[in-house]
């Protein structure tokens, strides 16, 4: 499908180039394949209303962007296994931002259900529908996920940029960036992994490449025991779902 224009005024600010997307055969008791990708995603940052905004964006060297979006995965219906292996923003200049995960127990049952929860409930309260939510998704399991970022120079643009608004040298505001990490990461109450974050970081803002976060436990932990575990103590889930950060690689 496409290509999709908005213009506001008279003047384009947005457009994407096409959509396109396919899906794999269906075959009893196996996993389907499926991909999707919105491409020549484009925007005119020169129209954003705001002038602060406005004025960062031209700053730091951006009047326009230029990517597109990718999803690719596997989904089984009969046990319900779903896996995003690519979920990604990618724009020029800016940087690449993907995000995949792994689950259970989504089930074509399940899909059924909240559809007929979300009929049923049509009126009543957000609050009401979220408890009703969590009552279903109780049944998946979560296997994996994580969360990469791949620079392409917005790290160094927005260095750049607070060094000049505070009109200090860029070494001064990177060495101030690293020095409040520590205490950020302090509240998470775990100092083995703050020290760990804090290197990562460190090393990030030094040299920003990459920076990446997993949550790979070594069993699949069922979302009831995540919404338990989160709603008691939070700071348990770091070593629950054995996360880690690194930069750089």
């Amino acid at each position: 499908m496409g290509p999709v224009k908005v213009s506001q005024g008279g003047a384009e600010v947005f457009s994407i180039g096409g959509m396109k997307g396919t899906m794999g055969k269906y075959v009893p008791g196996e996993a389907m394949s499926f991909d999707a990708e919105l491409f020549d995603l484009k925007g005119d940052l020169t129209k954003i209303p705001d002038p602060k905004t406005l004025e960062a964006m031209s700053a730091m060297g951006y009047t326009n962007l230029d990517g597109k979006m990718t999803v690719k995965g596997t989904w089984n219906p009969t046990d319900g296994r779903m896996t995003i292996t690519e979920g990604a923003y990618d724009f020029a200049d800016v940087g690449r931002l993907n995000m995949t995960f792994d689950l259970s127990g989504y089930t074509p049952e399940l899909v059924m259900a909240m559809a007929e929860m979300n009929k049923t409930m049509d009126g009543q309260s957000e609050e009401a529908k979220g408890l009703a939510m969590l009552g279903l998704i109780q049944q998946l399991n979560f296997n994996s996920m994580s969360i990469r970022f791949d620079d392409a120079s917005v790290t160094g643009r927005v260095i750049d940029y607070a060094a000049k608004q505070a009109g200090q040298p860029r070494d001064a505001i990177i060495a101030q960036s690293k020095a409040i990490i520590p205490f950020a990461v302090a509240q998470l109450k775990d100092p083995e992994f703050a020290a760990k974050v804090t290197e990562a970081a460190s090393a990030y803002m030094d040299n920003p490449k990459s920076l990446e976060v997993k949550a790979v436990p070594a069993a699949p932990v069922p979302f009831a025991l995540l919404i338990a575990t989160g709603s008691t103590t939070p700071e348990a889930l770091i070593k629950q779902l054995n996360v880690t950060v690194t930069a750089n690689q």
